[in-house]
Parts: C-alpha cells; structure tokens; sequence
C-alpha cells in the first residue's frame, strides 16, 4: 500500500528572491517526495519559483486577501478558512507576515506549526516607540504544537524573551552554506598586498567607514593592504568620499552586489566586518566555508560563530583601536592567516553546511508532524464573518 503524502502548507510574506525561498528550496529538495508542498505568497509574487528543484511536489495557493500592515478580524477569519479548506497536515510560517497564522492556529484543532524568523526590525522589540508588532508577538508566540526556528543566537534570545515563546519551542538552526560552492584553493603566498573583504549591504550600522579608517592606519603603519565592498547600499557615496578624504581611494574598491560572491572570496586574504550591530551575519559562513580569517566586531552571533582560535580577533565595536590591533595582527602572519582559515573552513563544513541544516529541519518536521494528532479548525459560520 503507497504510502500518504505529507502535506505542507508553507505561508511567505514574500516568495521572491532572498534567503527564505533559498532555504525553502534546500529543504524541500532533499525532503524528497514523501511530502507534498503548497506555497502561498500573500502579496502574490512567486519570483523565486524558478529556484524549486523539479523532483519537488508543490503548487501555488492564492493568498486570501490583500496583506495589510498590522492584523485585521477579516484577515483572521480568512486564513482559518484557507486552514479549513487545505487541510494541510503542517503549517510553516515565516516572519512577521506569519503572525496572524499563530493566533488562528491554536486551540484544540491546532496543526503542527514551524514558525521562521529571519531577522527583526525596531518596531519589532518592546522598548520601540511603536510597540504594536512586539505586543502582537507576545500574544501569538506563546500555545501548544509549535514550534520556533531562529537562525542566530540573538534572535533565539529575543523569541524567548521579549516574544514569549516556551524555550523547549525554539530551535536554533543556522542556514547552511553551499560548502563545496565556497571551498577555495590556498592562497597565495607573500610578497604582496593583503586583501580585505567586507561582503553586504552598505547601511550606517554596517560602519563601513570604521574600515576605511581601519586601512589609512594600517597602511600608515606600513601594512600593504587594501579592501574590497562587495555590495552596495545608501552609503556608497559617502564611503567613496571618505576614501579620497583619507588618500585611500586607490586601495578600495566597491564591486557592487554579486549574485555569486564565491568567486570574489576566492580572491581576498581576510574577511572583516566592522558592524554596531547584527542580527544574522549572513555572509560570515560562507567567507569562513571559503577558508577566510575573520577580523570582526563582537556583534550578533559573531564570536560564537567563528572557530575558537579565531575569537580573539574579535573585538568589541566600541574599542576601535583593539580591531585595528588585530587586523595588523592578522595581516603581518600569513602562517596565522592559514592556519585560522583552515580552522574556520572545517567549522563552516561540520556546523553550517546546507546538509547540517537540513537534517536538523527534518528530525524537526518529522517530531513535529509525530507528536500531534490534528482535529482541523472548523470553516467559520457566515455570522462570524460578518461579526
């Protein structure tokens, strides 16, 4: 006898281009076909479909009404409906367009729910001037089967603590990097200018302008270095000022945004990041699957991320001249820089793999979809509609 298809019903805010339908491909291709997929965009873009392998069983669900800014009655009575008719066996969510699918989907007719969160904003935390979002979160995170996927460290911090999600409910799953995409041949040897890399987008809190100022001292010190911005961002033009400014426009380049960064990590020596803050250090990984150094602020998930002999080159943002000290460190040893590249590429490969990250998703959808036994949420009555 054939055995039943797994139903999925998977909510994004958004199925364009970017890391969700990213990681939503890599699951659902290796999940196989023991599961059937359905995919519903509520604001209808279904860009990023092209990235669904063809061995994958999914089709699209049309969203049930035009997503709003904050939560509405209406919306609610429409996805419990939308629950009702697809009868999926789990319910998959991501961000804050999600949050509305965990207030409808609680009670004694609760599916098994997997809640993401990729990141947050600062309407998204308690002590914001505009608290709504927070307080929305505090009252859907908390109820029985389901559970909670963060990324970082920080955000499982912030699910349990400012949201309120039970701690046994969240998950710490980092998304996995495309290992043998990223594995670099040495690098050469001396007797040439060190390159830096600083990979993502050009905002204030990335602090780019700490890194210019990072090179001008090194360089004065009589370190031959340079430093390559690969992405782009509203402050590019300032950054290309502040180069000139320090006589160091001809050691920085800005390459723009790459689809395929892998290349461009091949080439450099060093990865640094200068940022006050991070939620989730997206091209870290992949610079450490890459064999790279790190020279980085103690940011986010940072120092817990890269390999233990590679945190003492992690410095705090509010100590500028420790970061220069172990970025001229790191520069003047190409031994050190070997050896820590090594050490980085071999914890990207054990922990942050893309087969790491799916065998923790499976194990969690299977216990999941084991431990509940679903009674559907009833269609609502034509009155409670129109309440």
């Amino acid at each position: 006898m054939k055995k039943p298809q797994t139903k999925l019903l998977w909510v994004f805010p958004s199925f364009g281009l970017g890391p969700a339908a990213d990681r939503f491909a890599t699951i659902s291709t290796a999940m196989g076909s023991g599961y059937d997929h359905s995919i519903c965009a509520l604001d209808g873009d279904f860009t990023a479909e092209s990235a669904i392998g063809p061995s994958v069983r999914w089709r699209r669900v049309a969203a049930p009404v035009k997503r709003r800014n904050f939560i509405s009655l209406g919306s609610l009575w429409s996805y419990r409906r939308l629950l009702s008719n697809e009868r999926p066996d789990m319910l998959v969510t991501q961000n804050w367009g999600g949050v509305e699918w965990l207030m409808v989907n609680r009670g004694p007719g609760a599916i098994p729910h997997v809640h993401f969160e990729d990141g947050s904003e600062p309407e998204d935390r308690p002590g914001s001037p505009d608290q709504k979002r927070a307080w929305a979160r505090r009252r859907a995170f908390p109820g029985r089967h389901r559970a909670f996927v963060a990324p970082s460290r920080a955000m499982h911090k912030l699910m349990t603590g400012d949201w309120a999600a039970p701690e046994e409910a969240v998950h710490y799953i980092p998304d996995g990097v495309d290992v043998a995409h990223f594995a670099s041949p040495p690098r050469e040897g001396r007797g040439r200018m060190v390159r830096l890399a600083a990979v993502g987008p050009l905002l204030a809190e990335k602090r780019g302008d700490r890194l210019l100022k990072m090179v001008a001292e090194l360089r004065k010190r009589g370190r031959d270095v340079g430093l390559v911005f690969v992405g782009d961002g509203p402050e590019r033009s300032a950054l290309e000022a502040e180069a000139r400014a320090l006589e160091i426009d001809r050691r920085v380049d800005f390459v723009g945004d790459q689809h395929d960064i892998a290349p461009f990590l091949a080439q450099f020596d060093v990865f640094v990041m200068a940022s006050d803050s991070e939620a989730v250090a997206g091209a870290l990984p992949e610079a450490m699957a890459s064999g790279l150094p790190i020279v980085a602020t103690d940011v986010g998930d940072v120092a817990d991320r890269v390999d233990s002999a590679n945190q003492l080159f992690v410095r705090p943002p509010s100590d500028e001249s420790a970061l220069i000290a172990a970025a001229e460190l790191m520069v003047s040893d190409k031994a050190l820089r070997d050896r820590l590249g090594l050490s980085n590429g071999r914890r990207a490969a054990r922990e942050f793999s893309k087969e790491a990250m799916v065998r923790r998703y499976d194990a969690l959808f299977r216990d999941m979809i084991r431990r509940a036994k679903p009674l559907m949420l009833p269609a609502p009555s034509t009155s409670a509609q129109s309440a």
